[in-house]
């Protein structure tokens, strides 16, 4: 079992886990997505919303029987996507490099037919799906309009996200720092700028990574102060540290 394998069913039941594991192969969702669909996807794009969402069931339902996960979550992706495809503008054309690098013909058909087991499995919750994906969407957009206040969009966040263990510490306690009660998070509302200087003396955080992850610090703050509680499903950790302020 390759790392990417044991990683995923690490994942599985841990949210936490889960979240660091998503946010760390967003790359891959987006090539997986690409190779899916023929055209070149974006953070910004539905069909990464899609790819997003069909990613997270291919945690929940892999296990070591489907080979290596970036195969069995290929086949999740391509057919979460072209369910979409289909029910919005019929067939979607399908490459034969779809499944390219993604194991021999064999392994293809019995991670398809596992696929498509689970898909009959889930049939039933498919409209609580499609109605998830459509609060997503509609959290992003609504997100996008808060933070442009600051000068930016939720999309440029993947840029500024905190990639290693000791600064996701760092923004983290950050963000927990901003949202105490006091007033550093008027503060911001009011400058429409990160209190570094306030925040890095009460936190002891190195200014310079303050400055590289405000906006992504920023963000998180408004999330967590509004009513995003989709969003905030990838936050639990975060949260978790506000709670036990």
């Amino acid at each position: 079992m390759n790392d990417l394998s044991s990683a995923a069913l690490q994942a599985r039941d841990n949210s936490n886990l889960r979240n660091n594991f998503i946010q760390e192969n967003e790359e891959l969702i987006l090539r997986l997505a690409y190779k899916a669909t023929g055209t070149y996807v974006t953070t910004s794009d539905d069909n990464y919303s899609i790819a997003l969402i069909a990613f997270n069931e291919a945690i929940d339902s892999y296990d070591e029987s489907k080979g290596n996960f970036t195969s069995f979550a290929a086949l999740v992706i391509k057919r979460r996507l072209t369910d979409e495809y289909r029910k919005n503008k019929g067939e979607m054309p399908v490459s034969p490099s779809s499944f390219e690098a993604y194991g021999d013909e064999d392994e293809v058909h019995s991670l398809d037919n596992s696929v498509t087991a689970k898909m009959n499995e889930l049939a039933g919750d498919k409209q609580a799906e499609v109605d998830r994906l459509e609060a997503m969407k509609a959290e992003i957009a609504e997100a996008s309009q808060v933070l442009s206040y600051y000068g930016f969009t939720f999309n440029e966040l993947a840029e500024y996200s905190p990639k290693s263990t000791a600064t996701k510490a760092t923004c983290k306690d950050a963000i927990i720092c901003m949202l105490r009660p006091g007033d550093l998070f008027e503060m911001m509302r009011k400058s429409k700028l990160l209190p570094i200087k306030e925040i890095e003396t009460r936190t002891g955080a190195k200014r310079k990574t303050l400055e590289r992850h405000r906006k992504y610090i920023m963000a998180v703050s408004e999330l967590l102060q509004g009513d995003f509680p989709h969003l905030c499903e990838y936050l639990t950790d975060i949260k978790k540290g506000l709670e036990l302020e």
